[in-house]
Order: structure tokens, then sequence, then C-alpha cells
């Protein structure tokens, strides 16, 4: 039942089934093995100050990183820079230590991605695309159950970050590669997510009227 459980919470957050993942009681994840995943779903549901409280109860024994990982993304989504960058400093010191290497590598994802975030959201696209294409690079070397979910991530923050830096055309293929990783790992939000940026970018650069 453990072993099914668990599945089950890893499945539901890849396809982006947040607000269900949201409602259910932290001991749930717990038993699973996978509290950290409550501290992801809120974060992406926006309820920051019950991620934050869960977080901070987690974070010290969280050996996977991905509760750093989305508490950065929070705090530098809500301007507070110096404690997104403390968590981005956690997950370098995680890197360095190294460990297993599928779970070092998911490591560097998540270091590189939350440092490529923290970068895009202060204004510099030259280096949120380098840490863009760092964390890509992690993402896709891994066989995590998590690693549809980061190669959206990782595709959809290089877009993102080429268009500003002016790429306009390799940013917007980036996004429909972006798109494309969404639908595979069936998470519908993201696919249309994805869909109106592209959308957005292509009217907004004249490159299709229609």
């Amino acid at each position: 039942m453990r072993i099914e459980t668990k599945k089950q919470l890893e499945s539901m957050f890849v396809r982006g089934e947040t607000r269900r993942l949201s409602e259910i009681p932290l001991f749930t994840f717990e038993k699973a093995g996978r509290p950290e995943l409550l501290v992801g779903a809120l974060i992406l549901t926006g309820a920051f100050d019950r991620a934050l409280a869960i977080g901070e109860l987690l974070e010290e024994k969280d050996e996977t990183g991905l509760v750093a990982f989305y508490l950065s993304l929070g705090f530098s989504r809500a301007g507070r820079h110096d404690e997104a960058a403390q968590r981005i400093r956690r997950l370098e010191d995680k890197v360095a230590v190294g460990g297993e290497a599928r779970a070092a590598r998911l490591l560097s994802f998540y270091r590189a991605q939350a440092q490529g975030f923290s970068k895009f959201t202060l204004g510099d696209s030259k280096a949120a695309i380098e840490q863009a294409r760092q964390s890509l690079a992690a993402a896709e070397a891994s066989n995590d159950i998590l690693q549809p979910l980061a190669r959206t991530l990782s595709l959809d923050l290089l877009g993102h970050s080429l268009i500003r830096r002016g790429q306009i055309r390799r940013g917007i293929k980036t996004l429909k590669l972006a798109r494309e990783a969404a639908q595979n790992a069936k998470h519908e939000s993201f696919v249309h997510a994805i869909s109106i940026s592209i959308l957005k970018y292509e009217a907004l650069y004249g490159l299709e009227p229609m």
C-alpha cells in the first residue's frame, strides 16, 4: 500500500494535479515517504504561506532538494531574493556533497533551475539562459520519476529567457519543445499555459498574425 500510494502521489505531481494534492493531508505524504511533494504542490497553487510553514519543518531533513527548490521559486516570485538565495545555497551544498549518481543529477537540476529562475526574475536573461541550459542537461541525464516535469520546466525557462534576450524564433521553438514535453508528461495545465505564451509571442512579434 505504501509503494502504491507513493507512486500515485508522484504521478499526480508530474501530471500537475496540484490542486488535488494540496487538499491531501500532510500525514498521507509522510506515510508515503514523499512529504516534500506537498510543498511543491502548495507553491504551484499559490499557497505560499502554508508551503513555507510546512517547508521549514521539512527542509533540513529533505535529501531530495525539492523543498529548497520550490521555496526558492516562491521567494523569487515574491521578490524576496535574499531568502531565495539562501535556498539556492542549500542546494549548492547538497550538490557539492554529491551522493548517489541519480540523486546528484536531480539535485543539479534543482540548483541550476532555481538559480536560473532567480536570475530571470531579476531581469538577467543572459545568466538565466546559461542556468536553464545546465538544468536541462541535468534533467535529461536523470531517470527520476520527476524527470518529465523537470525537462518541461527547464525548457520553459530557457524559451522565455531566449525571447527576453532577443532570440525570438529560437525561444518560441524552445517553448514548443516545452509544450511537447508537457504533453508527454500529461501535464494539461502546463500545456495550456505554454500554448498561451507561444500565441502571445507569435502575435507580439508578428510571426503568426492570425
